[in-house]
């Protein structure tokens, strides 16, 4: 009887093991998979142990890899890039960068021109809404949500709008790695008095914002935009 109970006992230490080694396994695959590589084939070796260790290793032999390639992308960044080196904002220009790595050439140049419009555009929008907030905020008046959303509303539909085109490359440079990807980095450049025209014939315009764009009209902000704009 005791043996018995000895063999049970055993078997299910064992079975209990083998359940750990699996989902140990398992859990090595997922990490192996986030990072973009296919686990080596559990055929390929005589046990679980040794098949445990081997995925360990790919896992660290790929992290060794990464960091190594990150350290090649950070040193192919052009110094002109960097943030100390990037061109003021002014109040007519406005600069955005982007970049991009892609096994093809034209991908890596397209999606980093695509992503340096993206943050154009969302700069220009934040702006521009901070400029009719100062205007209220000067005249203290009270506007409501609607307002201060349709603003919100404009300011982006017009700086998606006019990104797309009227931006100039500042500087631009596309390198490639040694893991034969292209990488590109580039600036534009873009003259913000021309999203601010549009911006005021918007609002100016619209039904749910133009009364209460006349009663910032008289402010120092207000006015500080509208000259921008004529170049008073």
């Amino acid at each position: 009887k005791e043996t018995e109970e000895k063999k049970k006992a055993d078997k299910k230490a064992k079975e209990k093991k083998e359940q750990e080694r699996a989902k140990a396994i398992e859990t090595i695959k997922k990490e192996l998979i986030f990072l973009g590589e296919a686990p080596m084939s559990e055929y390929e070796f005589s046990n679980n142990d040794e098949y445990i260790a081997a995925l360990k290793k790919q896992i660290e032999d790929i992290k060794t890899k990464n960091a190594a390639e990150e350290q090649k992308l950070k040193d192919s960044i052009p110094e002109w890039y960097g943030m100390a080196s990037m061109p003021k904002n002014t109040d007519t220009i406005m600069y955005a960068k982007g970049t991009h790595t892609s096994a093809d050439l034209d991908q890596s140049e397209l999606i980093g021109l695509e992503k340096a419009k993206a943050k154009l555009a969302s700069n220009l929008a934040s702006i521009m809404s901070l400029k009719i907030e100062i205007a209220t905020n000067e005249k203290v008046i009270d506007v409501d949500s609607a307002f201060k959303s349709e603003i919100t509303s404009i300011s982006k539909s017009v700086a998606k709008e006019v990104s797309i085109g009227g931006y100039k490359v500042y500087k631009s440079a596309t390198v490639e790695l040694s893991n034969g990807k292209f990488r590109n980095f580039i600036i534009i450049e873009f003259p913000v008095t021309v999203a601010y025209k549009a911006f005021l014939d918007n609002v100016k315009s619209n039904p749910a914002t133009k009364n209460n764009i006349k009663k910032i009209a008289d402010t120092e902000a207000f006015k500080e935009l509208e000259q921008l704009v004529t170049g008073a």
